[in-house]
């Protein structure tokens, strides 16, 4: 879309509400560059915008009021600037949505007119998607983008209709015997959404009840299992419900076969009862997509929302992608934790089941092999809530601090007690959930480590450390930066739980374990107001691993309990 249709009244909002309003309230600090992006933004690319994040946070540190137009400033520029620059995308569209919350919050700005913007960009790029597949990933990002800020537009419910049909019928056209009850089922389920599409569905059946006579024709010459998608479609139908112009056509098949329905695969063949089939679920959005590049293989590492096509339940996909089988049976370690895990009675992410598949890539023209991992679907992390109360200048309460802190113990202490000892290695808020009931759930088991031998761990640069530095252990930094040391891997769980306490009272971005930032630290611990969660805190960041206490020691830290301290 063009620069000048872009124009509204982010452009007035940013000039009119922030920038002009902080001339007049002080001299623009000397902050190199600053002052080019306040007269001249719109030569800057969003991550040199974003670039000034930090310099504002320690420029305004001790003025909290200023702080929070300047960052509302650098929002409001790196939101207008992806619409201006960006390819739009699903994934661009939903890292605007904090943004567009924090700029939803302010009384000097009317979200319409962003939203307005957001919704000429949205038909722009509907405009060239010609796959149902992107088009489900859209319709999720549009429901995503109504559910959180009553985002309903007639004239992109419309132009999505259009484009549906047009992917339909083309999905159609193909002649996939075993994809027709698919699409009928998903034809039906748009229609109860409230998409006109009851043409289409006709045609769908039209087509579904062709290919019964297709497999009919050629019965002889086909498996036995064709009698099988024969009653399974006409058991599609029936569910769907078939127009009066084609009963006669469809019920001249149910004496000979009598309709069924789809039933879920339950895993015979995986040595166990996690095998699931990918085509059990319809993918809905992506959550968090990277690439990841090692020594000597690169994969990726998706999470999408999906449905269960026969619970109708939502549920989380984490996927791994990658050319090298090696490198995904690595993964499925992942895999064998979260089998052990969902059998424990504590507050741990759900497990479904996996599965293992191998397709063609055109993009890379080669064999992919897709590790999916299916769990439950929690729509909020800690660090999302963290991210909301600060936004909302909120406080966690003592209460909230206490549950938080017991399930955490709780569940670890499980973990590592278990009988095969797990050390979840990876502990920070981004880990923790809360399901659609609000119950707190641990998990992200993907560099875990089932150890029931030994939980002390002496490394020579052979065996490789992984984690996040930000909530990482002293001496397991120590190990990465001189490539040999010990550690106990217990202790070093304790440690982040400690730091994630932290972030969860101070809600900030910064963490503060770097050593330069100790006094920084020592400031914020002094700082809780409840004496017990300092003493917790304190005890947890203990930098010696050695005296640092285990998870069970800290349940002597809670209130109600006899204290250590």
């Amino acid at each position: 879309m063009e620069y000048n249709q872009r124009q509204n009244s982010l452009v007035s909002f940013i000039y009119q509400n922030l920038v002009s309003k902080l001339k007049l309230q002080i001299d623009i600090p000397e902050i190199e560059g600053l002052k080019d992006l306040l007269e001249d933004f719109h030569r800057f690319n969003s991550q040199e915008i974003e670039n000034f994040r930090p310099i504002i946070f320690e420029e305004f540190y001790e003025n909290e009021n200023l702080r929070d137009e300047y960052i509302a400033l650098i929002d409001a520029l790196v939101l207008y600037t992806d619409l201006r620059t960006e390819p739009v995308t699903p994934e661009l569209i939903e890292k605007m949505y904090d943004k567009l919350e924090l700029l939803r919050k302010r009384e000097d700005f009317d979200i319409s007119s962003t939203l307005s913007s957001v919704e000429s960009s949205i038909i722009h790029a509907l405009n060239a998607v010609d796959t149902l597949d992107l088009l489900k990933i859209w319709l999720g990002t549009i429901k995503k983008l109504n559910s959180q800020f009553d985002f309903d537009d007639i004239s992109i419910k419309n132009w999505f209709e259009v484009k549906l049909i047009e992917a339909l019928v083309s999905e159609l056209q193909k002649d996939e015997k075993d994809k027709i009850c698919d699409i009928m089922e998903y034809i039906h389920e748009m229609i109860e959404d409230g998409f006109q599409l009851m043409d289409i569905k006709t045609i769908a059946i039209d087509s579904a009840l062709y290919s019964i006579a297709d497999i009919k024709e050629k019965q002889n010459s086909l498996p036995a299992q064709y009698k099988n998608t024969i009653c399974e479609i006409l058991g599609v139908i029936q569910d769907i419900g078939v127009a009066d112009g084609m009963k006669s056509r469809f019920e001249k098949y149910l004496e000979e076969y009598p309709p069924k329905k789809r039933k879920r695969h339950e895993g015979q063949a995986h040595e166990d009862e996690f095998l699931v089939s990918q085509s059990a679920y319809e993918f809905k959005d992506r959550i968090y997509e990277r690439e990841v590049q090692t020594k000597n293989d690169t994969y990726k590492v998706r999470v999408v929302r999906a449905r269960d096509k026969f619970s109708n339940c939502e549920v989380a996909i984490k996927l791994y992608r990658c050319n090298n089988i090696d490198v995904i049976n690595k993964f499925l370690k992942e895999v064998d934790i979260m089998k052990f895990v969902s059998k424990l009675d504590g507050p741990f992410l759900k497990f479904y089941g996996s599965y293992l598949v191998e397709n063609f890539d055109e993009e890379l023209e080669c064999n992919v092999h897709e590790l999916g991992m299916v769990m439950e679907f929690c729509p909020v992390s800690l660090i999302s809530k963290i991210q909301k109360m600060r936004i909302n200048k909120q406080e966690f309460s003592e209460q909230e601090f206490e549950e938080v802190a017991h399930l955490l113990i709780d569940g670890f202490v499980m973990l590592s007690e278990s009988t095969m000892k797990i050390y979840h290695q990876d502990v920070k808020p981004q880990n923790i959930f809360f399901d659609l009931d609000g119950n707190l759930k641990i998990g992200d088991f993907n560099i875990s480590t089932m150890d029931h031998l030994r939980d002390c761990t002496q490394t020579t640069g052979m065996n490789a450390v992984q984690g996040t530095v930000a909530y990482m252990a002293p001496e397991i930094i120590a190990v990465l930066s001189e490539g040999r040391g010990r550690y106990r891997k217990s202790k070093a769980d304790v440690y982040s739980f400690g730091v994630t306490l932290l972030q969860m009272y101070t809600k900030e971005n910064q963490t503060y374990n770097e050593s330069r930032q100790r006094v920084q630290r020592e400031k914020r611990i002094n700082d809780i107001k409840y004496p017990w969660l300092k003493n917790l805190i304190k005890a947890c960041l203990n930098e010696n691993y050695k005296v640092r206490p285990s998870f069970k020691d800290l349940f002597a830290y809670l209130p109600g309990m006899a204290t250590l301290v």
